[in-house]
């Protein structure tokens, strides 16, 4: 919606600036290059920033790029304007009738974010306990669908912050969501480099240095995926969680155990277990929808 407005509100505006700088810079061909130049260079870094002024530029760099090649500015301008202002109309009035709403959709979003990154942390964990379980290329492609998922996930919040509130999954339950999904991320690569490292302690039998570190990790996993997927059922279904495997529990038993485990694997699970808790309050304190 807004960028309908934004295109057409900038097509008019870019469309008189650039009939103007042509009729300014008059035969001198050297200055529309430079006005070209500097137009299309604005366009490119406003892009991000502001599409109005994206807008605006663009047809500025497009007007004079027309009068450079021999079609004059007037006539390229008052058609550009003219055939803007009937699309931006069109697309206006079929968004009006037949609108996307992100608020319909969202939740299987989030869903997919949860399975795809309790997915990466399972097969992490698996590969701490017992080295050589899953390939370097397996690792990979989890990564990359759990990163997907996060981009798919954050795409999504910025949409729900664009539109009329449709709750439980408010823009701010989103965005909350998403930081807690972000800092697992963050563990979860942590934990990639140090089980692919060449530090990584191994075992006699391609394992962990002894077998109780493989069980506690083993059950650390297994619960993660469990509550991983318990969560993305509640998204998906905008239902509060039921009983959960408490992680905290099996980490603290994994950190007190004797011989203690690795520091690195203590600190990065911790901030595993500290996200997934994040996330599981949240959603326990998300009303269900009425």
């Amino acid at each position: 919606m807004y960028r309908s407005i934004h295109r057409a509100v900038g097509t008019a505006v870019g469309a008189g600036l650039g009939a103007v700088a042509a009729a300014l810079a008059g035969p001198d061909r050297g200055g529309l290059v430079v006005a070209a130049a500097v137009a299309v260079a604005a366009a490119y870094a406003l892009f991000d920033v502001n599409y109005l002024l994206y807008s605006g530029f663009l047809t500025v760099f497009i007007v004079i790029l027309l009068e450079i090649l021999g079609f004059p500015a007037v006539t390229t301008a008052e058609a550009r304007l003219i055939e803007t202002a009937i699309g931006a109309a069109l697309a206006l009035v079929a968004y009006s009738l037949w609108p996307t709403w992100e608020g319909l959709t969202a939740q299987e979003k989030f869903a997919c974010l949860m399975e795809a990154h309790g997915q990466y942390a399972c097969a992490l964990l698996r590969e701490a306990a017992r080295a050589g379980q899953i390939t370097s290329a397996r690792l990979r492609g989890l990564q990359a669908t759990a990163r997907r998922a996060r981009t798919d996930a954050e795409a999504s919040t910025v949409r729900l912050a664009d539109e009329p509130p449709n709750p439980p999954l408010t823009p701010a339950v989103a965005r909350t969501l998403v930081a807690a999904v972000t800092r697992l991320g963050h563990a979860e690569l942590s934990l990639h480099a140090l089980v692919t490292s060449s530090a990584w302690p191994v075992g006699e039998q391609g394992g962990r240095s002894t077998d109780a570190d493989a069980e506690r990790l083993q059950a650390l996993g297994a619960a993660l995926g469990t509550t991983m997927s318990a969560l993305a059922e509640t998204v998906r279904f905008l239902q509060p969680p039921g009983r959960l495997p408490s992680l905290r529990q099996l980490h603290t038993a994994m950190r007190n155990q004797s011989p203690p485990p690795d520091p690195r694997l203590v600190r990065i699970t911790g901030s595993m277990v500290d996200a997934i808790d994040k996330l599981e309050s949240v959603l326990r304190r998300t009303p269900a929808p009425q």
